[in-house]
């Protein structure tokens, strides 16, 4: 985001890009709407047809079934037969099935004929080829027989599976009823239906109601558990918002009486039919928008780069000139339009002000310069040393042996902290200095400091970096001892393993909270190693020094218990990785 505050360049090129990408979003939403709208209102238009085509396939379903048995009357030795009073022999029955069977072959659909005669007899018929087919249809659950004409049966699991056709045959001209039926049908043409009904639109579902309240299901094409949609609009258009098992839709219905029974055809359209095809328009012309914009980024990126060039140089050299101030420019351009003549301007300018600065500026530096080394000559660190030495043994001749051997412990100190020729020492040496200062401070502390060394004999010519274990020393008396009553103790143990060698100083003052200790690993992994005046050479210091040596072989840690006690621990490869 600051990269883009920062840049005109990109603020150009971000704004000619919203120019174009807002009206093409704009231009999809309003393709998407209309292709909705128009693809849904052709899907309204064709199911209206199509319902009525469907409705007549399911009347005619209907009709055929009840018909069926019209051919009975027809037949005056099957009527003989359905009169007697008394038991029916085996030729009666067979009589009766072999009528059953005629009805059955005049509607496919029919397999299943229930006849209850008028002696009180029943007489049960299925008309079925195999043995799989029989057992199945005799297994589904049937209702009592009522006075409606038209009852349902299920299978096992509930669902619809046969339309039953109750009828009374009577005797002509008596009206006398002889024999009462239950036609069973198989509602496979309402599947086929159900085919033709749907078309293209293969995962609707076709659903076949008989009565005014829809209360009874006779089919469905696809099962389902919950249905939702508003009644007074399918009474006013024919169609409906609505829902299907959670799936949202539209429902159209077609609805016709037959013999005083109401039959209701509904069907359920999903959704997706009409956003799927606007999806798939706007989807295209996204893609072409996409590759055009693309085209268009490239081409803006290297028009604006081409005009904008002249002030990207003039900039770079300016970020360059608070780096190193070099005045020296060249414009290496010919336009001679208004950013041409602009850099031409700039580098005129930078020529007059290196002139300018070249016989003021520069000639001031040196001198000062000079200056200060006059001064640094004055206070050479030698002369320092010197005139410590002088004093020390004047002090000695006057009877102060105190004074003297800390004047020599603190010129040694002096001696060893001002040579600037030394990057690294031995251990041994860095551990002589580091006594020099802790005696130092001893004495200042009068009793209440206690300092331990222990380092094997043996690891004291190991090469480290200068200046490595007194930083860390001083902290522990400036941020811990001085911040705690009572005695200190600072411990500097160091060991080998496995070649590595580690450096333990711990000492027993105020401690560090997890919050300071993460501040300080946060602010190592961030060092710039620009130490300030104030923290002098500093911990930090220490440890990016040692990483910088040492490089991958170093490792460091802290650990702290308020209160109590903090360990600093540097842990480095005994034999260095080579340059």
């Amino acid at each position: 985001m600051s990269k883009i505050k920062n840049s005109l360049f990109l603020k150009l090129v971000l704004l000619l890009m919203l120019v174009i990408i807002l009206p093409a979003v704009v231009s999809n939403i309003i393709a998407y709407l209309e292709n909705y709208h128009m693809v849904r209102q052709q899907i309204i238009d064709w199911n209206d047809r199509m319902m009525e085509i469907g409705m007549e396939s399911t009347i005619a379903y209907i009709r055929g079934v009840e018909q069926a048995p019209m051919n009975l009357f027809g037949n005056a030795d099957a009527i003989r037969v359905l009169n007697k009073q008394e038991k029916f022999s085996d030729m009666d029955r067979y009589v009766i099935r072999k009528l059953g069977q005629s009805i059955s072959e005049r509607d496919s659909s029919i397999y299943r004929i229930v006849m209850s005669c008028k002696n009180g007899e029943s007489i049960d018929g299925i008309y079925l080829n195999d043995q799989m087919s029989r057992t199945i249809t005799g297994n589904y659950l049937y209702p009592e027989q009522t006075d409606s004409a038209f009852q349902i049966g299920t299978d096992e699991d509930g669902k619809p599976a046969a339309l039953i056709f109750n009828m009374d045959i009577q005797n002509v001209p008596s009206y006398e009823i002889i024999v009462r039926m239950r036609i069973f049908a198989a509602l496979d043409d309402l599947q086929d239906m159900t085919k033709v009904l749907c078309g293209q639109y293969e995962d609707s579902v076709v659903m076949v109601f008989l009565g005014e309240e829809k209360e009874q299901l006779l089919f469905s094409s696809e099962p389902y558990r919950e249905i939702s949609f508003r009644e007074e609009d399918l009474l006013q258009k024919q169609y409906a918002k609505g829902t299907l098992d959670g799936e949202a839709g539209i429902f159209f219905q077609e609805k016709e009486v037959y013999k005083g029974t109401e039959i209701c055809l509904v069907k359920f359209v999903d959704n997706h039919y009409f956003s799927d095809p606007a999806g798939r328009v706007v989807l295209i012309a996204a893609v072409v928008q996409i590759c055009l914009l693309a085209v268009s980024a490239v081409f803006l990126f290297l028009a604006f780069n081409l005009l904008i060039s002249p002030v990207k140089r003039m900039l770079n050299n300016m970020k360059a000139m608070e780096i190193s101030p070099d005045f020296d420019y060249k414009s290496g351009t010919d336009r001679k339009d208004e950013l041409g003549v602009l850099e031409n301007q700039y580098e005129g300018m930078m020529k007059s002000l290196d002139e300018l600065v070249n016989k003021n500026y520069r000639s001031q530096l040196e001198t000062a310069k000079a200056n200060f080394k006059m001064l640094q000559a004055q206070i050479n660190p030698h002369f320092l040393y010197n005139m410590l030495q002088y004093i020390s043994t004047t002090a000695l001749k006057s009877h102060c042996p105190e004074v003297s051997r800390q004047l020599t412990q603190l010129g040694e100190l002096f001696q060893y902290t001002m040579n600037t020729s030394e990057e690294l020492v031995t251990l041994e040496r860095e551990l002589h200095h580091l006594e020099n200062y802790m005696m130092l401070q001893e004495g200042r502390f009068g009793g209440r400091l206690h300092f331990t060394v222990h380092c094997p004999k043996q690891l004291g010519e190991i090469p480290v970096p200068k200046m490595i274990l007194q930083p860390l020393v001083e902290n522990c008396i400036k941020h811990g001892i001085d911040q705690k009553d009572g005695t200190g103790s600072i411990m500097v143990s160091i060991t080998e393993k496995d070649g590595q060698c580690r450096i333990r100083v711990m000492d027993n003052g105020a401690g560090m909270s997890e919050e300071q200790m993460k501040g300080l690993r946060s602010a190592y992994d961030n060092y710039g190693f620009n130490a300030s005046t104030e923290s002098g050479i500093g911990f930090l210091n220490v440890l990016q020094r040692c990483k910088l040596y040492f490089r991958d072989g170093f490792e460091w840690d802290i650990r702290s218990i308020p209160g109590v006690e903090t360990t600093v621990e540097l842990v480095f490869q005994r034999e260095r990785e080579s340059e």
